[in-house]
């Protein structure tokens, strides 16, 4: 059987990416990036950590060893860095 969780604060979510310490980046509509935290008990919802909001048609989204975030903007081919609380660098 499978699981299935709603996406708290997105309308149409783009994009996901799972980070080594098992939170979910999520790219959305509305030029949104979200970061939940995952429950172990698969009854209860996802909770948002933080959201950054302003970004440009965000697309794909990656991190690096370092925590460092990436997500590519997609109409402005812009690569948008991001801290591990959502803020720019």
């Amino acid at each position: 059987s499978t699981t299935s969780r709603a996406l708290p604060g997105h309308t149409k979510p783009f994009n996901h990416h799972f980070l080594p310490n098992g939170s979910l980046l999520v790219t959305g509509e509305g030029g949104k990036l979200i970061k939940y935290r995952i429950p172990e008990d698969e009854d209860k919802q996802l909770e948002i950590v933080w959201t950054c909001e302003g970004l440009d048609f965000p697309g794909g989204v990656t991190s690096d060893e370092n925590g460092l975030i990436y997500v590519a903007g997609a109409e402005n081919k812009t690569i948008y860095l991001l801290n591990d609380k959502g803020r720019s660098q």
